[in-house]
């Protein structure tokens, strides 16, 4: 993140007085990168507190990245009133729970992904944040704000591929999503292979897979695909290592696979640029004609990415995709999630403009529909939480 930062204006750095004002609940590693970098980038939120399982934890974090408050515990940072939104980087199976105390807090939420353990905790949450905001409307409060932080889905390469789509490929007739980190690039140690926590390769890995198709290569299609098939690659304590599954999306009594890879135990060789994350469409165009089209690297677009389109073997698009305020290419789609976010939160943009770029409880559900599915299809069952 180092390059980003470096190629900022620093006028963007001087925050607005209205800047938004989030505390952490949590010193995960994600957070740096997902939150505290891109606040650095808009000066329209700031980072003003951590809380941590320890006060010593949180201090240590604090102290690295120029962080003004510590609290001795969450429920401290909570009642904080200059604390405006809660970004919650903690393991999966406490999401659901930081999120509805949250909200009870009367704080606006970013969740890392996914969600929830599971989707009967996404309902459980979906229900919360109606009934709070329904009494926070006879208050004459404005609502919360919850979204998930599917960050891919903000960056304006999502928004070009779901048109070039329309544009060129407008039969479908299947798709591939990959998605593999390099052997030992996580310890047997790390959270994501811990059950307990709701960990695994397709809960933290798999989830951009499912989002990633049902938002953007079929977002024509029924929302919620059926799970075909579903085969474990790999288990590291009895939690999933790896797993390869197969997904039917539906238009118009019309049905189309989606075949996806998820895998923690990827090679070293190679080049990462090709091997990390990848989406390919293929399908006919309006003429009938053979059309493909492949991105990689559509996790995080910046600051790489490939965008192309054959037509009969023919290369008829290759492009890459920034927005107009981008800094050569190094904003990241993590900037451009919180810029949706602080957006939606001031009331700057519609509702249903902020859906499009970000996730809402309701999209939430749908997802971890499909993960729920998965984990059920490959024999390991779904992932238990401590809500639901």
């Amino acid at each position: 993140m180092g390059g980003a930062t470096d190629v900022i204006p620093s006028e963007w750095k001087k925050k607005n007085p209205d800047a938004l004002n989030f505390g952490i609940l949590g010193a995960a590693n994600i957070a740096p990168s997902a939150l505290i970098a891109p606040a650095t980038m808009t000066p329209n939120a700031k980072i003003l507190g951590i809380a941590a399982r320890s006060r010593e934890r949180a201090e240590a974090f604090a102290k690295q990245h120029q962080i003004p408050k510590v609290y001795d515990s969450y429920e401290e940072l909570l009642a904080d009133p200059e604390i405006e939104a809660v970004y919650i980087p903690s393991p999966i199976s406490h999401h659901a729970e930081q999120a509805i105390a949250s909200l009870r807090a009367g704080k606006h939420v970013l969740c890392e992904k996914p969600l929830t353990a599971n989707a009967n905790e996404a309902r459980v949450l979906e229900k919360e944040l109606r009934a709070i905001n329904a009494t926070r409307a006879t208050l004459n409060l404005p609502s919360l704000h919850l979204y998930e932080a599917f960050h891919t889905l903000s960056h304006p390469l999502s928004g070009r591929v779901r048109q070039l789509l329309r544009e060129h490929v407008p039969k479908v007739t299947g798709a591939t999503v990959r998605n593999v980190m390099p052997y030992r690039m996580f310890k047997d140690t790390d959270i994501r292979f811990n059950e307990g926590l709701a960990g695994g390769s397709t809960m933290d890995f798999g989830c951009y897979a499912i989002m990633y198709a049902r938002r953007v290569l079929f977002s024509g299609y029924d929302g919620v695909p059926k799970v075909l098939n579903a085969e474990p690659m790999g288990l590291v304590n009895e939690v999933d290592v790896g797993m390869k599954f197969g997904l039917e999306f539906e238009r118009d009594g019309e049905k189309v696979k989606c075949d996806a890879t998820v895998s923690f135990n990827g090679p070293f060789w190679g080049s990462m640029r090709d091997l990390v994350t990848f989406a390919e469409v293929v399908g006919m165009n309006a003429a009938g004609e053979a059309t493909k089209l492949t991105v990689k690297n559509y996790i995080s677009p910046s600051p790489y990415h490939t965008l192309t389109i054959e037509c009969e073997g023919q290369t008829i698009v290759d492009e890459k995709i920034y927005s107009d305020v981008d800094v050569k290419g190094w904003l990241p789609s993590y900037y451009h999630q919180l810029d949706w976010f602080v957006r939606s939160v001031r009331g700057e943009v519609s509702d249903t403009e902020a859906r499009k770029w970000l996730t809402a409880i309701e999209d939430s559900i749908k997802n971890m529909t499909v993960l729920d599915g998965v984990y059920e299809a490959s024999g390991l069952g779904v992932r238990k939480g401590r809500i639901a």
